[in-house]
């Protein structure tokens, strides 16, 4: 039987790549993007969901941009924390999953080794605190929840870091990167990939990280790319305290890498943050 799949703010990085990815025999999806159904709108999401009755419901609505989050933390809490028990609500009622993302965000950072789901939560951020209320408004009112932490996304969809940093090289322009802020970077194919693997392996419910293995700074992970590319421009070294202070940005965890180590010992397979920086790179066509 074809399980049914809607996926909730589809036209963004990760909404596409779970369409992209959803084989079209094996599963009907439905892709709403944030146009077609607003998360915080209670009453269409009940009236869509109810109307659709998925098995699974992809929840990858949210207000992701730290800094925005800042300037912005009403809306911030309404998608991330009001959409998310909005959505729970009504998957509860139709006996359907809710998957959902959150973030590395909901740890301090205070720390020498990658997180696992059993450390202590402390965000320092609005963003991180809204994701982290989402979590809890999902783990009270839908039994059936996967909650999936993953840290510092890529992908071929949409802008990223890395393609911003590749720009300011083709422009000619300096190149100044964190050195000292520590995170599992992360590639959206392969962040779907486990995810579908999660639901489809009939894991447990309950909260996963899932991240790319290892631990770099924005620094090293575009050495890496540099590496990669045979690219030979220095990479200025700069420290997060100084670009917080210059720019008013939002506070980020110094460390905040994540333990996907559960995921690995029931079976699911990950790779290093090297080698999907690699394939992401062959993906763009950079080489």
């Amino acid at each position: 039987m074809v399980k049914k799949i809607a996926i909730l703010g589809a036209a963004g990085m990760l909404g596409k790549a779970f369409a992209q990815r959803l084989e079209p025999g094996k599963f009907h999806v439905t892709a709403l993007a944030k146009n077609q159904l607003d998360v915080t709108d209670a009453i269409a999401v009940a009236d869509a969901l109810r109307s659709l009755k998925p098995d699974l419901v992809i929840n990858v609505s949210a207000f992701m941009n730290a800094d925005r989050c800042e300037k912005f933390p009403e809306k911030a809490f309404l998608v991330n924390a009001l959409g998310a028990r909005n959505v729970s609500n009504i998957c509860e009622e139709i006996k359907a999953a809710h998957l959902w993302f959150s973030s590395d965000f909901v740890f301090d950072g205070y720390t020498n080794k990658p997180y696992s789901e059993h450390d202590g939560t402390n965000p320092l951020s609005v963003y991180g605190m809204t994701k982290l209320n989402g979590e809890t408004a999902i783990k009270n009112h839908c039994s059936r929840h996967f909650i999936i932490r993953t840290s510092s996304l890529y992908g071929v969809q949409g802008s990223n870091f890395i393609e911003r940093m590749l720009e300011r090289v083709q422009q000619g322009l300096n190149v100044e990167v964190v050195d000292d802020l520590f995170i599992s970077p992360t590639y959206v194919e392969d962040l779907v990939r486990i995810s579908i693997d999660i639901w489809e392996q009939g894991l447990s419910y309950g909260t996963y990280h899932a991240a790319n293995e290892g631990v770099t700074s924005w620094h090293g992970l575009l050495e890496e790319v540099f590496r990669f590319l045979d690219l030979k421009q220095r990479i200025e070294p700069i420290s997060i305290s100084q670009r917080v202070n210059d720019l008013n940005l939002a506070r980020r965890p110094i460390y905040s890498a994540l333990s996907s180590k559960k995921l690995s010992e029931a079976g699911i397979a990950n790779a290093s943050w090297q080698e999907s920086v690699g394939r992401y790179l062959i993906a763009r066509n950079y080489r």
